[in-house]
Formats: structure tokens, sequence, C-alpha cells
């Protein structure tokens, strides 16, 4: 049932008591809901990046009290999953919102919420539009604040620096947390900074003490003197006299004319550190062959980076070596390692000189099970990978947002098996997810019945049968029959795997079941006479696996041509270099707006306060074999 679409696949296993914040589960059990207390828990979540959780907060609250406080609950449970970038979810919830003869801060807050929608879908012209008639608003600072804030994004995504600047200006007087106006204003000088020197000297109109002015001297001053340190803090001793009052704060002149940190945007000497003979050198030539193809394809040939390969070894020794060899070949950017336990290496560091991009991420190793949970990382390390824990933790979220609560899991035996199965359980858990059952397979055999069978309770039905047959010892027919506790399967398995689970699980009465699978079911070529069976089965995969849906389609074409073998069994590696390329020129945009996304073929990239960049994944489902997108979230 979709009534309230959205807000009821939040709170699906909720139904109202009572008032007060009474809530009842399904299972008879009540609970009471502290406003107070749910309120600083969402507001936690959100502090920490757990934006999803923040939203099924807010869903609680929402559910819970009388109008208007209902629509403020749910404006912030829309806001939060437009923060973490469930931008379906965030849209569905947003047509529910009834502000209709509310006050016009409602409206305000709404308004503001769709031109966000827009934003997040590349159209500024359309947020620009949304957010005309509050060009004269009198409301709160804070909603002035972030009305300010939403067309000063607009306008940067449309290109126009000018105009950004000036509605951060404005938005200046109005931030009283110092560590927003420090952002504020390192946004200011980030846009302006796109700006040429000529550019900047023509748009210096007015004299001191006009603050724009001032500004763009002082983005002026840092472009042109940013390798002549000495001159450069004669002109910054200069600009602060013509300037006594200007806004700008010590500490952000400083990070930026001074380069505390170093400049990631345009490097001009860039080392890749992959393996070239251990276990992991197939799927580092298919990353090295992804990344040279996206440098080979940039247009802009005159402003191509310096490549240069360094053999990253077999063990941590060895990659040490090759990464400082490269810092002293004069290296400004790097991309690697591949392998964990280097990883590990470079996040223990107290600081990077040069920034660096892994390709796998950090975590202690606790038994069997990998612990990715992020500690404090050097600021200049990024690390970028196709990370099966952060599949299983997105499936988890989309089986909740459908509405679920009981799972079954299927996962291979060994370590891969393990850190998808706790990676998932953790995740759906926190969610409020049950799981009904967990049952491992051999991934080495061909026949899973066994487990199938178990994961279904079919044994159990039969023992029943066996015990009733040896009872009244006579004839009986029977039927087994599945268990009606649970919403779904989630599955982790190989194509191999996956094609045989599939219909086992159909033959043990399951077919009607939702199965909810990592990218790995899927080989990522179409071929729907292999795959007749997996109708039914959704899982989350990357555009590049998609001839519709990859950006670079003619790329992707010469590729296949140059690596006909590779390019197949490799696609997901090779689109994992490509991106490790291409998003490099974005990474300061995405320090600077951690909500902000960069459309990868990977999927979706954004980065999280540890610099781990994670990706959202596109939603497919078998239909004749065929992987189709949803459109919808069921």
């Amino acid at each position: 049932m979709r009534i309230l679409i959205i807000l009821l696949l939040f709170t699906s296993i909720l139904l109202l008591a009572g008032c007060g914040g009474t809530v009842s589960r399904p299972d008879g059990t009540t609970t009471q809901i502290d406003t107070e207390e749910t309120t600083q828990l969402a507001e936690d979540y959100t502090q920490s990046g757990k934006f999803l959780d923040a939203a099924l907060m807010y869903s609680r609250l929402a559910a819970t009290v009388p109008e208007p406080t209902k629509q403020h609950y749910q404006l912030l449970a829309t806001e939060s999953l437009l923060n973490g970038h469930y931008l379906v979810q965030a849209i569905q919830l947003l047509d529910e919102i009834n502000i209709d003869g509310l006050e016009e801060s409602f409206l305000i807050r709404k308004t503001l919420l769709e031109a966000k929608v827009v934003l997040v879908k590349n159209r500024p012209g359309v947020a620009l539009e949304l957010l005309e008639p509050l060009r004269n608003l009198t409301s709160t600072a804070k909603l002035v604040a972030q009305t300010h804030a939403t067309r000063a994004d607009a306008y940067s995504m449309s290109g126009n620096i000018l105009e950004t600047a000036r509605e951060r200006i404005l938005l200046e007087s109005l931030i009283t947390d110092e560590d927003q106006r420090r952002e504020n204003q390192l946004k200011i000088l980030t846009a302006l900074a796109r700006l040429s020197d000529y550019a900047l000297q023509q748009l210096i109109t007015e004299p001191p003490p006009d603050e724009l002015s001032g500004w763009l001297e002082l983005s002026r001053i840092a472009k042109a003197y940013k390798k002549r340190p000495d001159e450069l803090e004669t002109q910054i001793n200069k600009w602060r006299l013509s300037y006594p009052q200007h806004s700008a704060r010590n500490d952000v002149v400083e990070k930026m004319l001074f380069r505390e940190e170093v400049e990631i945007f345009a490097p001009q000497n860039i080392a890749l550190l992959l393996p070239s003979r251990n276990k992991f050198a197939k799927a580092a030539t298919a990353i090295k062959n992804g990344f040279l193809s996206a440098y080979f394809a940039q247009p802009d040939t005159e402003n191509r980076p310096a490549l240069k390969f360094y053999d990253s070894g077999n063990d941590t020794e060895s990659f040490w070596v090759a990464y400082n060899a490269a810092i002293a070949d004069g290296a400004d950017f790097i991309v690697g390692p591949l392998d964990k336990p280097s990883v590990n290496l470079l996040s223990e560091s107290a600081d990077l000189d040069i920034p660096t991009m892994a390709l796998n991420y950090s975590g202690t190793v606790s038994g069997t099970i990998t612990d990715n949970t992020p500690a404090s990382t050097p600021k200049n390390l990024f690390q970028f990978g196709l990370s099966p824990e952060d599949e299983a933790e997105q499936i988890a979220e989309r089986a909740w947002l459908n509405g679920y609560d009981s799972a079954l899991i299927l996962v291979p035996q060994g370590k891969w098996g393990e850190r998808v199965h706790h990676a998932f359980k953790k995740r759906w858990e926190q969610l409020g997810g049950i799981v009904a059952e967990y049952q491992t397979y051999n991934p080495q055999k061909n026949d899973f019945s066994g487990a199938t069978r178990k994961v279904r309770n079919i044994d159990e039905s039969e023992r029943r049968h066996s015990l009733l047959h040896a009872t009244i010892n006579h004839k009986t027919y029977f039927t087994p029959r599945r268990r009606k506790d649970i919403d779904f399967v989630f599955i982790a398995a190989f194509p191999r795997q996956a094609r045989q689970i599939r219909p086992q699980l159909k033959f043990h009465h399951a077919a009607d079941l939702p199965v909810f699978a990592t990218s790995h079911f899927f080989t990522g070529k179409i071929n729907a006479q292999m795959d007749r069976d997996m109708n039914g089965v959704f899982f989350g995969d990357m555009p590049w696996v998609l001839p519709s849906e990859t950006h670079h389609k003619e790329l992707k074409k010469q590729i296949v041509k140059l690596w006909p073998n590779a390019s197949e069994k490799y696609a997901r590696l090779y689109a994992l270099g490509i991106d490790a390329y291409n998003m490099i020129p974005s990474l300061n945009k995405l320090i600077a707006y951690r909500s902000e996304f960069y459309q990868g073929e990977t999927g979706n990239l954004y980065l999280d306060d540890n610099n781990r960049i994670h990706r959202r994944l596109l939603w497919l489902g078998f239909k004749r074999g065929v992987p189709e997108i949803l459109d919808s979230l069921n």
C-alpha cells in the first residue's frame, strides 16, 4: 500500500497507537517516541553523515504529531534524503508534503528543497526560476541565508562566477557560526579563482572599502603571486591597508594564499602506482588501461598532466619505496595503491605532502571480517574503490525504502561472503530490519539446493511430513511450504553461482519473493538467454555496464575494440580507472560541497568527511533476462 509513498516506506513498521508519540509494531509491542530524544538522534545522525537514518527519525516524528509540526518534520526528512543523495525518495516525499494553509515559511522551505532537487539534476536555470519569487524575501535570517546559499550554488553551476560571489557576500552578514563563515569565505575565493587575472582586474570597478572589490583584488593577488611567496606577503600587507575593515578572516587568507593545503584540481605530474606481477596484476592492468583511455580522450591536449608509472610491488615495503620515488621525481598527485595493507599504511600516516587517491579502502581486520569504519586519516588521502560492503549497505537501504522488514541472507562461504554479510546485517539492523535466516553456500559446487532448502525451511517442512507419515503409518500427500515471515532474499553471488541459485530458489517455492543482489550477480554483458531465470532479481550497478547509460559511449567502443576480452571480463575495473582520472579536477568541488556528486562511470560519486569516495548506484531489475533501470522504488 503506497498512500503516502516514501513516508510510509520509512514508517511502514510503525502504526499509530495513540497520541503523545506512542507507536506499535506488527509484533504487538509498543514504543513511546520521545520527541526531544528522537530529534537529537536525528541531528546526531546528520552531523555524522548518516542521512538516511536521520530521515527515518524525522519520518517517525512526523507520523506522531499533528499539523503543522508534521510538515516541519517531513521537510527535515526530505532535506536529509537530499543530503544523502536519495533523490528519488526525496522527490516522492516532497510531492506528498501538503503546505496549503500553512504560514509562508513552509512555502519557502519547500521551494528551497525543490530548487535543490533540480540542482542535483544539473538544471541551474530552473532552480533560479524557482528561487526568483524569493528575491525580496522578508523572513527569518536562517531562511534568507539558505536562499542566498542555494542561489549561489545555482549560479556556480551555471558558470556565473560573479553572481556566485555576490550571493555569498550577501550570505556573509547572516552567518553567526564561525566555522560556517570560514567555509563560506573559502567558497567565495574558490569561485573567483576560476576567473582569469584579466577578468579579475576588469571586474574591480568600485574603490575600497567595497566588499566585492576586496574579494576580487584578494583573488587577483593569489593568482598573480602564488609562485612568488616573498612578493605575495608584501602584496597581502598592502591589501590589508587598503581594506582594513574587510570581512575576510585571517585564517582564510592564510589558507588560500599561502597554500597550507596542496591544490589538487590541476596537477601537472601524476604518478600511477599499481602492481605488475602479483595476484592483482590483471586487475591493475585493467585499471591502468581505463585510466589511460580517459587521459587520451581528454580534449584539452595542451593542459594534460604528465604521467609516470611505478610498480607498487608485492608488499607494503615495496610500495613505500615506489611512493617516495614518485614524490622525488616531482609527482604532485599520486593514484594508487590497490592493495588494502598499503592503503592502511597511508591512512596511518601523520600527514601526506602529496594528494593521493588510493584505489581501495583502509580498514582494520578483525578475524575474518573487515571493519571499514573510517578513522581519522590524512587530509590529502582520498580512498576510492569498488567496495562490496558499500553495495551491501545500499541494498539494505533500498530494501528498507521499499517497505520490507524481514530478510533472508545467502552468501558464499569464505572471507568475502562474511564481509558482505556483516556489512548488510549491520546496516539492515541499524534501520530496524530483522534477519530471519542466514545461510552460506560452497561457491565451488554446482548444487546449492542444500542452502536454498535450508534458507526456505523446506527441509523442516519435509521433516514434519516424515514424522507424520511414521506416526499414522499411512500414505500421505505432501506439498512443502515455505515460511511466510520473510519479505525478500539478499544474495551475494557471482554469475556462475547466481544462474544456478536463482532457479533453485524458484524450485523451492520462493519464486514470489523479491531477490536483492550485489552487482556481482551480473556479468556486465547483456545475455538474455543465460540470464533468463533472473527475472525478479534487483541489484545496484554502475552506468558503465549499460550501453544506454554510460557517459562515454565512444570511449567504451574504443576500449572494447582495443581489449575485447579484458574489457568484458574486467569491465567495472576499466570504469574505475576512467573515473580515477576524470574526477581529479572535481575533488576540490566535492570537498567544498559534500552534498554534491560527480557523475562517474562507476556511479554518482561523493566524498564523506574522511575523503572516502562513495558510489550511489543505478538500480536495475531483470526483465526477460535483460537488466532494466528501475524508475520507481518498487
